[in-house]
Formats: C-alpha cells, structure tokens, sequence
C-alpha cells in the first residue's frame, strides 16, 4: 500500500535506511522532522494501525501494546484498521461507547458538536483490571481467553479486558477450552496454559503443542475477509479484466463490500482468491446478485470447475450464503461476472452487478463410518440397542453407513450421540435416510430436522454451530405396527 496512517510508517516503507523529508500539508506550521514525529515514541514503533486499546478495553489507540498473535494472517486485518473511525465502527458497533487513544499522531473521529477543538477529546481514564496471581483462584467465569499481562498464552481467570464483554466481542475473545483458545489465539506458536483453579486441567504453564503449519504463507488457516479494509491490495485477492471494487453500497455485516465491474458485450470481470487451505472444508461467502441473463450472469468456479452460477432471481436482491468446497493444498476460486459474445436486447434487468462480503474458510471433519467401526470417543448410545454400520442403505453403494437398530417396538426409541468440540464453529451436516418411522436431528437439543413420511430419500440437512462443544443426536422411533419392514434410519 502506498498511504500509511503515520509520516514515521511511511518513511520507514518507503525509504528504508535513507533520508526522508517530511511535508506536512494539515496547516502551515513547518513540518516536523522524522525525531519529531510522535511515531518516534518507543510506544509508536512498529505500530500496524488502529487496534481495541487491550489495557483499557474501551476504545480505539494507535500504539504497539498489541499479542503478536494479532499480526497472523486472518487476523491483521481484523484487528488492525487504518484509522480511528473505522476501528471504532468494526470493534464497537451497535451504539457502543469507543474512545480514541491517539498516541502516534494518527486520524481520530469528528469531534461531537461543542467548543472549537483542534484534537481529539481526552479519553477519560479507566482503571486498568486487576492482574491475578497464577495460583490466586480469582475467575473471570467468561471461559479461556489471552493472558492479557504476559500475552504468551491464555487463562481462565480474570487477566482480560472488560472491553471483551461486549457482545459483539466476547465470542473472538473467549474459547471453552484451553486447547481451543491456543489454537485461535495462537496458531503455529507456543502458547501457555495460565490455570487459575476454575475449573481446568493444565497444571501451571504448560506448552500446548503446535498444530500442522500450513504450506505457506498464502494459508486460509483462519482466514476471514470482510473487505473493511477498503483496499483491495491489502486483501489476498486479485482482479483480472474489469476489476473489482471494495466500496460501502451494500455490506451483508460492516459498512464494505466487493463488487464487479459492469461488462458490456463480451466482456468479464473476474474476483480471484488463490491459497493453500491445510485441511478439507468450506470456502462460506455471503452474495447479494442482482444479474440476469442474457445481460449478465456469474459463474463461481474452483480450480476451472464450475460449482456455482447465478443468471436471475426472483423478487429484490438480498443477502444470501454460499458455499463452495475446498481440498487440501492449493485452490484457485474464481467469481466471474460476465456479459454473452451475442446481441443484447436493450432495457437491462437488473443492476448487473454481484457484491460480496464476509468470505471464511472453515476446516472440515468427515464421519462416513467406512472404517466400519465406531470411534468409542466420539460415539455414544441411548434408547435401546446399538446402531450398526453395513452398506445396506438403499440407493447407489458410495460405502457405509451407520443405521438405527432393527427390531424396535412402538412406543420405544434408539437415539446416536456425537460429542465434539469446534474451535471455529461453522457449518455442519449429515445425510438422513428414514425407511418408514420417524427420525429427529438435534443440535445441542435445539430441533433442527424431523421427519415421519417414508419415501422422501436421502436428504442432506444442514445446521450452523458455533466455536465450543457441541452434542449432535439422531433419534429414531419406530411405526405404530410392530414388525414392519424399512423400520429403519440410516
């Protein structure tokens, strides 16, 4: 990017170990020199932008008291903002009070109506949280969360910042383990486990293995792109044709999106996201398309594979989720809006034009039971009986399947527990096949399918969960008549 928020940021991108002259356009004051700017505060150095002020929890400041952890990539960009107001809208939306800490002589927001000012209304002081002691018992009661005091790993006490609380904070700050909090908070690093007697197991400050490191840099682990950023260089996508743009239009969460080009005749106008993905999962993107054929169409396509494709819509353009699956390695996604080589009638439907926000990989866990056994760790039973694995599902043979137990009686049930953990949460699903009786799906308890008319074939249900333990069950109960055959879910 060729514009930093700070003079000293500029010249030390821009002409490194040189002479940098400074001239500062904001009055007609001489321009101070580099050892004048407030960047050469020690507090200043190596400074990425504006961040939550971790010591106080309330606002927004531009100085380096920041984890290093927040510099991994998918998560810079969440943290870091160019200035003040865009900090402030990311982290404390919703009406919440954000002070400015402008420590390193960066953008602040409009000052409210009131006496002429040339600065930024002082924040007023809010008493830094007490820091525990390793072995104090004190609990913060919110789960495990960055060692705010040491910032070389997590703790379940009360070492955070009450900014954290906010609701629209605590899910990114705050893990229901120690395991998982590492490996949000610290991905491909040690990462200390800070036990303050509540309830957890690691005792003292334990390293926590690393997990698998991607094959590079360009790696989708936690990769995350709401485009607030506003510039599209300090994404990892690119354009080709007509490019894309990052503007604030419509936005499916914030104040930005992506958006095409408009294409006339034979042209196109590409959105390009190439990265190594360190496991199987899901590429999830929110879409707002309003394009019709034959003026505009798009095709989402992987690796040259078309998934996806858009040509109309029925009533106004909204919001909508996607999802297109990813392998492990590298893979090349590619949204192309374009326009058909052929004559076009006049009087366009539509806007021709797609926008899209909040793009996030999320790593996937396959059970297809073809090791024909279950995983006693993953798997329980209630009800009566114990579900079995074979390849007697009915329909193309594509392995094995796990299915309810056969025999059942009216009036009685068998139900298929998995326990297990998410550390980002995200999408999951399953394929349900009911001979006749009557199956139920159930996500931490909540109902999210149920179903009792036999012949409706193998139906792919799909749910949402988020970063924790989760209880997934599958209940079957059998007919009214004893003895039928098909008395059987898969």
């Amino acid at each position: 990017s060729m514009f930093k928020p700070t003079s000293k940021q500029c010249c030390d991108a821009l002409f490194p170990g040189k002479e940098c002259k400074i001239r500062d356009c904001r009055g007609g004051q001489p321009a101070p020199t580099p050892s004048e700017d407030p960047a050469e505060d020690p507090a200043c150095v190596g400074t990425r932008g504006w961040h939550i002020a971790l010591k106080k929890g309330d606002g927004c400041t531009n100085d380096n008291d920041y984890p290093d952890q927040w510099l991994n990539p998918g998560l810079e960009t969440h943290m870091f903002k160019p200035t003040a107001q865009e900090c402030c809208a990311k982290h404390f939306s919703g009406g919440a009070t954000c002070e400015v800490y402008d420590t390193c002589g960066g953008s602040v927001p409009e000052p409210t109506p009131g006496p002429p000012s040339n600065s930024a209304p002082e924040a007023t002081p809010v008493p830094d949280p007490p820091a525990p002691s390793e072995s104090s018992g004190n609990c913060g009661g919110h789960g495990w969360h960055l060692a705010i005091t040491k910032s070389d790993g997590c703790s379940d006490g009360e070492d955070y910042a009450e900014g954290w609380l906010n609701s629209n904070m605590k899910d990114r700050f705050f893990h229901a383990s120690p395991e998982l909090c590492c490996e949000v908070m610290f991905p491909n690093k040690d990462c200390k486990i800070y036990d303050s007697a509540c309830g957890g197991s690691a005792p003292g400050a334990t390293p926590v293995p690393d997990p698998p490191t991607p094959s590079s840099s360009n790696s989708a682990l936690n990769f995350f792109e709401d485009f607030e950023v506003g510039d599209i260089s300090s994404t990892q996508f690119t354009t080709s044709d007509l490019p894309w743009t990052i503007d604030d239009e419509f936005a499916s969460t914030g104040a930005k999106s992506i958006k095409n080009a408009l294409t006339k005749r034979g042209q196109s106008s590409k959105l390009i996201l190439a990265m190594d993905y360190p496991t199987d999962g899901l590429l999830l993107f929110d879409l707002r398309h309003d394009v019709f054929m034959p003026w505009a169409k798009m095709d989402v396509t992987r690796d040259g594979v078309k998934h996806l494709f858009f040509q109309g819509h029925e009533g106004p353009a909204k919001w909508e989720q996607h999802k297109i699956p990813v392998t492990q390695g590298f893979n090349e996604i590619v949204w192309d809006v374009s326009t058909i080589d052929a004559p076009i009638p006049p009087n366009p439907q539509g806007a021709s034009t797609v926008w899209i926000d909040d793009v996030r990989y999320f790593a996937t866990r396959t059970i297809d039971f073809d090791d024909d056994e279950f995983d006693k760790d993953l798997v329980s039973f209630s009800g009566l009986g114990r579900w079995s694995i074979d390849d007697s599902l009915p329909g193309p043979k594509t392995g094995l399947a796990a299915h309810s137990p056969k025999g059942l009686l009216p009036g009685e049930s068998s139900t298929m527990i998995i326990k297990w953990t998410s550390s980002s949460g995200g999408p999951i699903s399953c394929d349900i096949h009911l001979g006749i009786g009557k199956v139920s799906f159930f996500v931490d308890d909540q109902l999210e399918y149920t179903e009792n008319r036999p012949g409706k074939r193998t139906q792919n249900i799909e749910a949402s969960v988020g970063p924790g333990e989760h209880i997934l069950s599958w209940k079957y109960e059998p007919p009214p008549m004893a003895n039928m055959p098909m008395s059987v879910v898969w």
